[in-house]
């Protein structure tokens, strides 16, 4: 491999980095709940439905770029995404209805994200061949560390001047950062692949290319699926109740509650890159049942400390359960290449990534139960029981994959 060639790839793994961080800034989502319903007189469930509908458009956008990149390229879809991104959030600046925020921070925002996600995930991992899913796992933290940047710069933003001003900053970034950053957005050529190092032989691939339309109606993408959507909707449900849990079941501190909510999204962010390291290394057999049965360690563990009422056992909980979920985040594309193919990956990939619109609802389902039963124990070993449904149908897929390459 060249010096030039490895100039490149190193280039292309950087600015999909800063898109990431760039796009990642819409999820700090959080800072603006409390002040938009103090502003506006909005209801926590209004609020919600915004976070919500951004997410199932985002899916939406993944699914647009999947189609549309067979006629245009990723830079073209990266800008594009940046006008919907730059003129959604202008436009949420100007918002004073909820229907408005709808359109604008939902439907325009999150649509936007989801065209220039796919585009990053899509193409970088392509120049690493040797290690692709470190390499989307090295992404991911950026998409990650993104809101953790931008919440409290948002915030700051929003005590001192106000909450339009604080989404004109996030219109800035998104658009002027995508747009910058699809300059840099390429797939390697062919004589480029023929130089890029050989993909590790542990991978597993089997280099067969298999359209969506086709992997649709294949068991191996449905099991995949719910797989996924388990694991993922698992560590959601931490992420939105870990805090509550801590302080209405147990009667910590907020302020401790908080500290406890920064450790687990660090390993959040570990488990993207320590996961896509151990996929590259070891294979998808041992990731898949290495991340499932951590999660379901995380939710029974959970489960005990809920019971007993003693608090490090939740917080051991939420670091596995939040280091599973930043790892299963790497595995969705990691996964679509490896028993799919590249040919058709940014539109297999969207499909998969459809999971996301009942991960969305899970963590409103656990608190819903919550309510009903007055506590979050019960409504936790239930997910513990859907976690030991999740291993069952992991080793069916495992089992199904290893018969369709021999």
């Amino acid at each position: 491999m060249t010096e030039r060639l490895s100039f490149q790839r190193r280039f292309c793994l950087f600015n999909g980095l800063f898109a990431m961080l760039c796009m990642g800034a819409a999820y700090a989502w959080g800072v603006f709940v409390i002040p938009l319903e103090n502003q506006f007189g909005w209801l926590r469930t209004q609020t919600s439905l915004a976070f919500t509908l951004n997410i199932m458009l985002f899916a939406l956008g993944n699914i647009a770029t999947g189609i549309l990149s067979r006629r245009f390229s990723f830079s073209a879809l990266m800008r594009m995404g940046a006008v919907f991104m730059g003129g959604g959030f202008f436009l949420t600046s100007l918002a004073t209805q909820s229907w408005q925020l709808y359109f604008t921070y939902s439907l325009l925002g999150g649509f936007g994200a989801g065209l220039a996600y796919n585009c990053v995930v899509s193409s970088v991992p392509q120049w690493f061949p040797e290690r692709p899913a470190l390499m989307t796992g090295i992404l991911l933290v950026g998409y990650a560390m993104s809101s953790a940047i931008f919440g409290p710069l948002c915030n700051a933003v929003i005590t001192s001047y106000g909450i339009a001003e604080a989404f004109l900053l996030i219109a800035s970034v998104s658009f002027l950062g995508l747009l910058l950053a699809s300059f840099g957005t390429r797939v390697p050529s062919s004589e480029q692949k023929k130089a890029l190092p050989a993909p590790l032989q542990r991978t597993g691939k089997s280099g067969t290319d298999i359209p969506s339309g086709v992997m649709v109606k294949t068991s191996l993408f449905w099991l995949t699926f719910f797989v996924l959507c388990f694991t993922s909707g698992s560590g959601m449900i931490f992420i939105n109740h870990i805090s509550p849990m801590l302080t209405e079941e147990l009667g910590v501190q907020a302020a401790f509650a908080a500290s406890v909510i920064s450790v687990v999204f660090f390993f959040n962010a570990s488990g993207r890159i320590i996961g896509g390291f151990f996929l590259d290394k070891y294979g998808m057999k041992r990731t898949v049942f290495s991340i499932t049965g951590l999660m379901l360690f995380a939710v029974s563990v959970a489960t005990a400390g809920l019971h007993f009422k003693i608090t490090p056992l939740l917080i051991v909980s939420g670091v596995c359960a939040l280091f599973a979920f930043g790892a299963n985040a790497n595995m969705i594309p990691s996964l679509v290449r490896e028993l799919f193919g590249q040919k058709y990956f940014s539109l297999n990939y969207s499909l998969m990534n459809l999971s996301t619109v009942i991960v969305s609802l899970m963590p409103t389902a656990i608190g819903t139960l919550q309510m009903y039963f007055g506590g979050y124990t019960i409504p936790i070993c239930g997910l513990a029981g859907l976690n030991v449904l999740t291993i069952l149908l992991a080793a069916i897929l495992i089992r199904q994959h290893e018969r369709s390459r021999s």
